[in-house]
């Protein structure tokens, strides 16, 4: 045998961060690894298989596009579907930007949002590309939309912005609340909103909160 093939991969899965299940297949992201785990046994992801980082930071799935969005540490994208085809998207990641952190990645209808320290990144994951990239100045923490309405939620509340405005001008983003000790979700192009103590439905008019069930999430 040679050395190529001798080379086996021994990664640290423990400390589950966050699972998902997708048809027959719990994956997971545990210590930064990504696994998965069906009526064959379990299966690792990695460079050696086909990612094209290591130490993942986010893994989001969309249920539209039945595609995950894996985000590494240092900013690089893949996408990746349920054959295992990845999808390497890594303009972020070399691009210029100073500060490239992320504080939130999330999924509505074919697109993904990584909320950052200065805005919103808009990711087409059907055609695995950047689309956008709004810089409005603020630490955005949980970005959402619905049809043509991006909301995100920053240090001094919750923006709007309407895609069929100019969103490259910071202007075009309206405060819709001073809120913002939450995160937001598209479930079926309803908007919804998560506190610790709570679900909450979301008002798209004017940000406004109505709570839904209580208890921790």
């Amino acid at each position: 045998m040679s050395k190529s093939n001798a080379w086996k991969t021994y990664l640290a899965y423990y400390d589950v961060t966050k699972n998902t299940y997708v048809n027959d297949r719990a994956y997971a992201l545990a210590s930064g690894d990504l696994f998965y785990y069906d009526s064959e046994g379990v299966h690792c992801l990695s460079r050696v298989n086909g990612l094209s980082d290591v130490q993942i930071s986010y893994f989001v799935y969309n249920r539209e596009l039945t595609k995950f969005i894996v985000v590494y540490s240092n900013c690089n994208i893949d996408i990746l579907d349920l054959e295992n085809n990845v999808v390497n998207v890594p303009q972020y990641k070399n691009s210029f930007i100073q500060d490239k952190t992320i504080n939130d990645v999330s999924v509505a209808d074919k697109y993904a949002y990584l909320s950052t320290n200065f805005g919103v990144v808009v990711i087409n994951m059907e055609r695995c590309e950047i689309t956008n990239t709004y810089d409005i100045g603020k630490k955005v923490t949980s970005t959402t939309s619905a049809e043509d309405d991006i909301f995100t939620v920053t240090e001094n509340g919750v923006y709007h912005g309407d895609r069929r405005q100019n969103l490259l001008d910071k202007s075009n983003w309206h405060l819709l609340t001073n809120q913002n000790d939450f995160i937001l979700l598209n479930y079926d192009e309803d908007i919804f909103a998560f506190r610790p103590n709570g679900l909450y439905s979301f008002d798209e008019a004017d940000g406004s909160l109505s709570i839904l069930k209580s208890g921790s999430y």
